[in-house]
């Protein structure tokens, strides 16, 4: 009699057929679906870490303009701003002008300097060593003291005084006088 021989198990044969869809699916995910699913996770967490660098930069950005701003908004600081603004023009104007300029910057300094402190000075003029000018006083007095001073100082001639009463204590009037070369150099 015959020999019943066992039943053999191949392993080499696959149990479903190759063209199986369930197959496919199931062999994709464990090999290249594996690695395509890490690949994207590892892309979403460095998006995510990038993600919040940005935003933390961002909100330090964000909250150093708005102390900037807040602190350029006061009171003092604007009206400082404007003086060294006015000041900065001041300078560039300065570095502009030409030696003749500075010669009469100062002649006019030293005319306004000699004013005195009763008298409002209303307007000045200077041209061609003319200086032309209209006070308001309170007295007659203080006009006398002042075209006395201006007659009798050696750098001022041609001195012309010409007086308006505004009303009981208030005097409106106009001196115009030459200066001369040596004065105030």
């Amino acid at each position: 009699m015959k020999k019943k021989l066992p039943n053999s198990i191949n392993l080499i044969e696959t149990i479903n057929p190759p063209g199986d869809t369930f197959t496919i699916f199931y062999e994709w995910t464990f090999t290249i679906g594996r690695y395509l699913l890490i690949f994207v996770q590892i892309i979403v967490i460095v998006v995510f870490i990038i993600r919040l660098t940005v935003d933390r930069i961002n909100n330090d950005l964000t909250h150093e303009i708005n102390n900037q701003v807040e602190l350029l908004l006061q009171a003092d600081i604007r009206q400082n701003e404007v003086k060294y603004r006015n000041f900065q023009t001041l300078f560039k104007d300065l570095d502009l002008l030409e030696e003749t300029q500075v010669k009469h910057a100062r002649t006019i300094v030293a005319v306004l300097d000699s004013i005195p402190g009763e008298i409002t000075l209303d307007s000045f003029s200077f041209n061609n060593k003319r200086v032309s000018s209209t006070f308001l006083a309170e007295s007659l007095d203080d006009i006398q003291r002042y075209e006395n001073f201006l007659k009798q100082s050696p750098e001022y001639s041609d001195v012309r005084i010409n007086l308006e009463i505004v009303s009981d204590d208030e005097y409106e009037f106009s001196a115009s006088y030459m200066i001369g070369e040596e004065s105030h150099e």
